[in-house]
């Protein structure tokens, strides 16, 4: 999913909403955040991500659309169960 946004929209910057205070940022969107804004980097399984609160999410989200960036906040569209095992729908 993540790739066929990107691919409809280059300068849209993707922010997963975990529902648990905080949000994600992956791949290209994780590397630019981190590149532009000092977003702390991280990698797991080698994909790039930055982790953040609300708050640091927020002020980054103000300068990328004060940068031309168009920013999307994506939300689960399903609970997910204990044992999840497949892929979960979102929606921006």
């Amino acid at each position: 999913m993540y790739m066929g946004f990107k691919k409809q929209r280059p300068r849209l910057v993707l922010f997963f909403d975990h529902g648990r205070g905080f949000f994600e940022a992956y791949f290209g969107d994780a590397l630019l955040l981190s590149k532009h804004l000092g977003a702390d980097l991280d990698f797991y399984e080698g994909i790039p991500i930055c982790r953040m609160n609300r708050a640091m999410a927020k002020a980054y989200i103000e300068r990328l659309t004060t940068d031309q960036w168009e920013v999307g906040i994506c939300e689960r569209d399903e609970d997910i169960p204990d044992e999840a095992k497949k892929i979960l729908e979102i929606s921006i």
